[in-house]
């Protein structure tokens, strides 16, 4: 017969995202889990049978809830630069209502924590396509500039928006640890939703519809394009790209 589950796993794996955000995926522990949500050590096996299997889980259900909440905010809105504008706004404000959480993750990520880089492998390229698609989707439709290849617009947004909130501060304490460049408060300032939006308008702003003549000279934008295009091809996102965009 059948253990009663009396939602143990989800008391667990509650537990463990609480652990994950103060201490990141190696510094869980199967005992320290079982302490904080008020479950024997039995039960913990007989839901997850190893640590490995309950980390994959605690990584996927985060994922998971990321993923639905950025696609949620592009429903039932019709026009696409509306809907990319709606996806990139959900990204932000998820990572700063889940800062801890998203920072110990890619903390995990560039130390290149097994589990964490099966996730990204397996996860990722999920919403960068639904991001790839509503800017590709603008570009059809006139909104954007269509000479600038999806991908490179693609890159360009991942590293203006998300990158900074994780990693400016640390990255001035290294390069300005005296404040001579900038104090404390202007750090933090860096890592905020508000400013990440502020550059989201930035770069959009850049990609409005602009004369042919304009932009890089075409011996510039064709070598820069086919770098994009080595990094973005691991993820299998040229599929539904004209190929009339790299050549511009």
């Amino acid at each position: 017969m059948a253990r009663p589950s009396r939602n143990c796993d989800r008391m667990l794996l509650e537990a463990g995202v609480d652990i994950l955000r103060e201490k990141g995926i190696t510094g869980i522990s199967v005992r320290q889990v079982c302490e904080r949500a008020g479950v024997n050590l039995g039960m913990f096996s007989y839901h997850f049978h190893s640590k490995e299997n309950f980390l994959r889980q605690l990584l996927t259900q985060a994922y998971e809830d990321f993923f639905q909440q950025i696609v949620g905010a592009a429903k039932d809105v019709e026009n696409p630069l509306e809907r990319l504008l709606s996806v990139l706004d959900s990204a932000i404000d998820y990572i700063d209502s889940n800062r801890a959480l998203a920072h110990a993750l890619f903390k995990d990520g560039v130390r290149g924590t097994p589990l964490v880089a099966e996730m990204v492998s397996n996860n990722f390229p999920r919403h960068l396509k639904v991001i790839f698609q509503l800017v590709r989707d603008s570009q059809k439709s006139g909104i954007l500039r269509d000479d600038i290849p999806a991908t490179q617009i693609l890159i360009t947004l991942g590293s203006a928006l998300v990158l900074p909130m994780f990693w400016s501060r640390e990255l001035f304490e290294c390069l300005d640890p005296k404040g001579q460049f900038l104090d404390i408060q202007a750090r933090d300032d860096l890592n905020s939703s508000n400013v990440a939006r502020a550059r989201l308008g930035i770069i959009l702003d850049g990609l409005r519809p602009k004369d042919a003549s304009g932009g890089p000279l075409p011996f510039i934008k064709k070598k820069v394009s086919s770098e994009f295009s080595k990094l973005a091809s691991r993820f299998g996102l040229f599929a539904d790209e004209d190929s009339s965009t790299h050549g511009k």
